[in-house]
Order: structure tokens, then sequence, then C-alpha cells
């Protein structure tokens, strides 16, 4: 059955952990977004709450929300920034 996507409640918003080599660090995020939920929250607010989805690539972004998908948690509980392709000139 397929769940309605989330239009009220409590949204949290998902920092992001980064690793050393400054990519999105995924095990600690999807641990994190299922925490969140396991405290109550409705849906999750990823990739924008602070601007922060600029400072990953497109492929970056598309792998995360992969992930989040292949971890169980339904895509009807995300709320993804709509950022743009980051600056071709941003350093790591």
């Amino acid at each position: 059955m397929a769940r309605k996507p989330v239009d009220r409640g409590v949204l949290a918003a998902v920092l992001t952990p980064i690793g050393e080599e400054l990519a999105p660090d995924l095990t600690p995020w999807i641990h994190h977004c299922r925490w969140l939920l396991d405290l109550g929250s409705d849906g999750l607010a990823v990739l924008g709450t602070t601007s922060e989805a600029n400072s990953f690539t497109v492929a970056e972004r598309l792998i995360m929300l992969e992930a989040v998908a292949e971890s169980g948690i339904p895509g009807a509980m995300l709320i993804p920034g709509p950022d743009a392709e980051p600056s071709p000139t941003r350093s790591r």
C-alpha cells in the first residue's frame, strides 16, 4: 500500500554528516533519519534545511536519496530541498 505524502505534522530538518573527503557519510545519515522518525517525526526535510545541498553534486544528492530509499524509509516521508547544481568553482 502506498503511503500518502507527508503534508503536516513534525518535519524534522536532517543534517548530513560529512566524511573526511567532504562527501556525505551515508551510514550515520541513514541512522540519523531513522532516529528522527523513531522519535515521532512525521517526515524528514533532507538536503535543504541549511542550503547544504549546494555543497554536494547532483550525483551525490541522488546517491543519498537512493540510499535512504534502499533503507526502507518511504519516499513519501521525505521533502528534499530544491537546490540547483552547485557552482563549478566550489572547492572541497
